[in-house]
């Protein structure tokens, strides 16, 4: 087992992991940032995507023995970008049709 340092959404956590444990595995079973999704597993969909020490990366193909660092889980940004697109919809529905 390995001893990482991190640092997720602000709160500081000291964990021993398995070497070959993946980080999203990682922000998922042991920090428990359910939020940060498993979209394909493969790396090519971009759901697991967080930020690393300010860098976006794809978390399923990090280790998490390789994120000894600051990461921010994006899930808000992924809800606030929701939001917006179902009020940008809604306003597209309600908006007066001119000929």
């Amino acid at each position: 087992m390995a001893q990482i340092t991190v640092t997720v959404d602000g709160v500081s956590y000291v964990d021993h992991v398995e070497p070959r444990m993946l980080l999203v595995h990682y922000l998922r079973e042991i920090v428990g940032k359910t939020g940060t999704p498993i979209g394909c597993d493969t790396s090519n969909c971009g759901a697991c995507t967080v930020l690393l020490n300010g860098e976006s990366v794809k978390s399923c193909a990090v280790l998490a023995v390789q994120a000894d660092a600051r990461i921010d889980a994006l899930w808000l940004l992924y809800v606030l970008a929701a939001l917006h697109a179902m009020v940008d919809l809604k306003e597209e529905q309600t908006t007066p049709q001119t000929l």
